[in-house]
């Protein structure tokens, strides 16, 4: 597979979006340009006209920033995304991951079956315990966004939490 080499990240806020075009060299990322426009939503507006404005603004800023690239990493909003951290103790593959769905079904606040959950552990060696990051979003949150992600004419590659967006970049840095 080839490397990813140039791309955008693209926040579809409610009042203004952003989008920073990024550049991947061996061993940096370097920011290319980058642009905001305020969305023009409100909340008198139905969620299809606000939906309709944000993919207007995006557009605009788009073709006004003179973004190269058409492939783009979108981050949706944690304030829609459920996280909780927690640890375990120590056991089996097969078992953590009957436990942490069962955990998610006493701690998530809509039903399993209409929700995208993932989850990552790390090992605690001193402690005898896992420490297990649940993030979980429900299905027609992500349906809905990924709509209006594939009318703004753009490649989309991920989606990511617009809270992790910070540390994933810590994180690929310091690699």
């Amino acid at each position: 597979m080839r490397q990813l080499k140039q791309c955008l990240g693209v926040d579809l806020g409610y009042h203004t979006v952003k989008v920073v075009e990024l550049a991947l060299d061996r061993n940096s990322v370097r920011t290319l340009r980058a642009a905001s426009a305020p969305t023009g939503a409100n909340p008198a507006m139905s969620a299809d006209e606000a939906n309709q404005a944000i993919v207007a603004a995006l557009k605009e800023v788009i073709k006004k920033g003179r973004f190269s690239s058409r492939k783009a990493i979108f981050a949706i909003s944690g304030q829609k995304v459920f996280v909780r951290r927690f640890r375990l103790p120590r056991t089996s593959e097969e078992r953590l991951h009957r436990i942490i769905q069962y955990e998610a079904r006493q701690q998530i606040p809509f039903p399993l079956d209409k929700t995208i959950l993932q989850y990552e552990h790390h090992d605690l060696p001193e402690e005898g315990e896992v420490e297990v990051l649940l993030v979980a979003i429900r299905s027609d949150e992500v349906r809905n966004f990924m709509n209006v992600a594939n009318k703004t004419g753009l490649k989309p590659l991920a989606v990511g939490v617009s809270s992790f967006a910070l540390f994933n970049a810590y994180e690929f840095m310091s690699m």
